[in-house]
Order: C-alpha cells, then sequence, then structure tokens
C-alpha cells in the first residue's frame, strides 16, 4: 500500500504552550517541525523545506515579519506559504505582514476549523504552484537541450526567448538575440511567406515551411521550421522550432545535379543509339546492293545459264546461294530493328490464310533440311479461320522459327508444322528435336542479341536476333509467342493469332 504524503508544516511561537496547542490541532495530517525564535526557524529552513510555515509575530530577537522577510526574498524559499498569527488586529500589523510578504494571517487566540481551513488552502496553492514549477522547468530542460533551434517571437515579431542552439546556429549571444525581432533574422526574399504563414498559424494553431535565416556574420542558413500558437506567461507567442537543413540541401542539390547530368547522358546515349541505329541501318542497305547482284549471277552459274557446272561445282554454288539466304536475313533483321525502333515500320494488315505461309516456309526449307536428313512434317486443322497479318512480316517470323528448328536439330531429326483453331485464335506451333532449352533460360531467350551459351554460337552460329525479331513481329500482330522445351529433347514455339471475323455489310 502506498503510504499517502503528509504535508510538513513549520510552527515557530516562542510560546510552547502555542505550538504544542497548534501541533495537537495539525498533526493529525501534518508533519511538524518546531521552532521558538526567527533564528532557529531560519536554521531549520537552511536544512529542511517545510511545505508551509506558521508564523507567530511576537518574538524576541528577530521578530515574526522580519523572518517573513527573508524567507519571501529567498528565491529557495520564497515559494513556501506563510501565515502570520498574531494577537494584533490593527490595519497597520495586517498591512505590515502584507508587506513583509505573509500569504495569509490568523488571530490569536486561533480558531481551530479556521487553521485547519487556511492551512488546507494555502498547501492546495502551493501544489499548484509546485505542479508548474515543475512543468516550466519540463520546458525549460527541453528547451535548453533541443538539438533544434527554437525561439519565441511575440504576435509583433519582437524575440522573447531563445535556447543555446538559436544562438550557435545564428551566432549571436543569448542577450543580443533578445533585443532582435523576425525581420532582423528572416532573409528580405522569405519576409513575404513568413508573413502568410504567420497568419496560418494565427488562424490554424501550428503551420510547418522552410525559411531563410540571417546569420551575424551574413551567412545564410536554410531551416524547416514548425510554429505553434502558444500561451506564454499570459500573452500569444508564436514558438518556432527551426531545423537547419543545409546538409539536406546540399543533398537535394546533388541529387538534382546528378538526375540532370544523368538525364542528359541518357539523351546522349539515346542520341548514340539512334546513331548506331541509323548507320546499321544504312549499312545494311549499302550491303544489300552488292548481294543483290551476287544472287543474281549465283544463280545464273548454278542454274548452268552461263555454262554447265559438274556436280561439285553445283553443290559449291548451293553453298554461295545458302549463304547468302543466310547474310540476307540478318540484314533484314538489322533493318527492321532499326526501322522499327523508330517507328517507321509501314505495317499492311490483310486478311490471310496463316497454313499458306507456313507450307511455303517449309518448302523453302526443304533444301537446307534436306542436306541434314531432316524431316519437315506438316499438320494444318481444315478450314482454319483467317488472321489479320502482314504478307511481308509474318512469313519472316514463321522463317526465324524454321530455321532455328533445323538448325539445332540433329541429323536425321524431325520438324514439325502445325496449325489448328482454339478459343477464338488460331495457334501454331513448330517442333523440332533439337538440343533443348533450360528451363532457367526460358525467360531470356526472346532477348536482343541472347544466346543461350557462347559455346552455342560457335557451334550453331547465328546472330541472337531471331526469336527477339520473331517475339516483335507476334506483338505487333496483337499476337502471343512462348516455348516448352527440355534438354535433349527438343523444343516447341508456339504462336498464337486472334481470328479474323469480318464485320456485318463486309
Amino acid at each position: 500500500m502506498i503510504e499517502q504524503y503528509r504535508p510538513r508544516t513549520l510552527i515557530v511561537d516562542d510560546d510552547p504552550i502555542n505550538v504544542q496547542l497548534m501541533e495537537a490541532q495539525l498533526v493529525s495530517k501534518y508533519d511538524i517541525f518546531e521552532a521558538f525564535s526567527g533564528e532557529e526557524a531560519l536554521d531549520i529552513l537552511s536544512r529542511k523545506k517545510p511545505d508551509l510555515i506558521i508564523l507567530d509575530v511576537m518574538m524576541p530577537g528577530i521578530n515574526g515579519y522580519e523572518v517573513c522577510r527573508r524567507i519571501k526574498s529567498s528565491e529557495e524559499t520564497s515559494f513556501i506559504p506563510v501565515i502570520i498569527v498574531t494577537a494584533l488586529s490593527s490595519r497597520d500589523d495586517r498591512l505590515e505582514g502584507i508587506e513583509a510578504g505573509a500569504d495569509d494571517f490568523l488571530t490569536k487566540p486561533i480558531d481551530r476549523v479556521e487553521l485547519l481551513t487556511r492551512s488546507k488552502n494555502l498547501l492546495e496553492s502551493k501544489k499548484l504552484h509546485d505542479r508548474l514549477v515543475s512543468s516550466e522547468q519540463k520546458f525549460r530542460t527541453l528547451f535548453e537541450n533541443s538539438v533544434d533551434a527554437i525561439i519565441l517571437f511575440t504576435r509583433e515579431g519582437a524575440v522573447l526567448e531563445a535556447n543555446a542552439a538559436a544562438c550557435s546556429m545564428l551566432g549571436y549571444e543569448h542577450e543580443a538575440l533578445l533585443g532582435m525581432s523576425r525581420e532582423d533574422l528572416v532573409a528580405p526574399e522569405y519576409r513575404g511567406k513568413c508573413m502568410e504563414n504567420t497568419a496560418s498559424v494565427l488562424e490554424n494553431g501550428q503551420a510547418t515551411f522552410e525559411a531563410l535565416y540571417v546569420k551575424k556574420d551574413g551567412s545564410r542558413v536554410p531551416v524547416e521550421m514548425s510554429v505553434n500558437l502558444i500561451d506564454y506567461g499570459g500573452i500569444p507567442a508564436f514558438l518556432n522550432n527551426g531545423r537547419d537543413i543545409s546538409e539536406r540541401k546540399k543533398a537535394e542539390e546533388a541529387i538534382s545535379k546528378y538526375t540532370e547530368d544523368l538525364s542528359k547522358a541518357n539523351q546522349a546515349l539515346k542520341s548514340l543509339d539512334r546513331m548506331k541505329d541509323e548507320f546499321v541501318s544504312n549499312l545494311s542497305h549499302e550491303l544489300k546492293t552488292p548481294l543483290i547482284s551476287i544472287k543474281g549471277y549465283s544463280e545464273l552459274v548454278h542454274d548452268e545459264v552461263l555454262g554447265p557446272l559438274n556436280d561439285k561445282q553445283k553443290n559449291a554454288m548451293q553453298t554461295v546461294l545458302d549463304k547468302y539466304d543466310h547474310l540476307s536475313f540478318l540484314l533484314d533483321s538489322l533493318i527492321y530493328m532499326s526501322i522499327a525502333k523508330s517507328g517507321k515500320v509501314n505495317y499492311r494488315f490483310d486478311p490471310v490464310r496463316i497454313e499458306d505461309s507456313l507450307k511455303r516456309i517449309a518448302e523453302y526449307f526443304s533444301f537446307k533440311a534436306g542436306e541434314k536428313q531432316i524431316t519437315i512434317s506438316t499438320s494444318f486443322e481444315d478450314n482454319l479461320p483467317l488472321v489479320m497479318g502482314d504478307v511481308e512480316y509474318l512469313p519472316y517470323l514463321f522463317r526465324s522459327l524454321v530455321d532455328n528448328a533445323i538448325k539445332f536439330s540433329p541429323e536425321g531429326g524431325t520438324v514439325l508444322i502445325t496449325a489448328f483453331r482454339e478459343d477464338g485464335h488460331v495457334h501454331a506451333t513448330i517442333k523440332d528435336s533439337g538440343i533443348g532449352i533450360p528451363k532457367t533460360e526460358f525467360s531470356n531467350v526472346f532477348k536482343r542479341f541472347y544466346q543461350v551459351d557462347s559455346s552455342m554460337a560457335r557451334k550453331y552460329g547465328g546472330s541472337g536476333l531471331g526469336l527477339y525479331v520473331s517475339k516483335m513481329i507476334t506483338e505487333v500482330h496483337s499476337g502471343e509467342i512462348w516455348i516448352e522445351s527440355q534438354e535433349g529433347f527438343g523444343t516447341t514455339v508456339h504462336i498464337r493469332f486472334p481470328a479474323y471475323s469480318p464485320s456485318p455489310g463486309r
């Protein structure tokens, strides 16, 4: 059980009987100290701090009035309530007691109820005073030890108080700051903004904003201000809590500059990328021109228009034509990527039969497949719906996929090309019996210039553009493309396009 606090009361009277009488009346609720002279009372006060003093006036030596004056003149004891007890009742006696600082009066003989009531009332007042002092001490401790600069302004802008952090931040001594105003401290270009925020504080009680303080040496410091309207000693005041944000501003400026530099670098990279695409496109076009001539003369030789060939010569010319097709396809891929990236591809979408494109591609690669004894099979569902496709780029898509299927299939392998209807779509597959692709690489195979590993690039050749370009063309046709594969058991590429539905009246 918590023991209830008992107020400490000092009774001062040169008559022991009077002391004993008042003690008897108070001892049930108070802890009592006794003093029989003014000197003894002051000595006790130097060692103990009572909550209440009951003081007789007429004492030898230092009388009650003088004791009271000394009590009230000391910062350590001035807050202790004093009741003066006297047998005198003249107006002058009371005035002298008031001048000495007495808080209340009792006239002898003392009434017990009056003594208890006055003592209780004064102790309640002291308790409120102690709470206020404690609160002020806590506020002062927080105020002085805050790392933020705290300044109290009047409504007119005069500095009422400032803590050590504010003095340190602004470079002023405490006394110097107390003689200044808001206009002395705020940079001219921020004074209007401060006035606006002051009006906001008066209306809402609080505001947060950034400002710029001017230091004693003329330099400036950016601060983040949190301003509250408070009651300070009975007058309205603005409590400004300012935090130095110099480092944050430097960081923000550094980030802003970095972002700007990064943006410029990004623009430069985009410019270089455009230049590279233009260069690749121009180079590809320049290479295509002589290649057309190479192909034309090679076909004339291969077809024996310019004279008969033996089997060895004919096979050599067929190899030249095959390599031309490979190089031409690579250049077409580069050109397509370049113009597609710049948005300059002119697609022409018409209803087409997807199986027709697949049949032509199968026939086109029959010779190449035959060199490796690879069988190309086709299986198309009857009466397939049409799809909206570009007659130039749709075959290009299938050509890339079938070329890969043949390239990665072993000698004597098979390539199966199918097409069937599925949920309002036409679904085509190209399945090979090749080396397969690890599952970990599925998400990478459609990236530009990607190859499973460099050893494959050396063994099988290729630029890493086929599947990337295939994906681009598929998506332009509002289609989907994905793969299924297992290492050592081949790969199936799936392509799905929305079926074409002619609108009524067409």
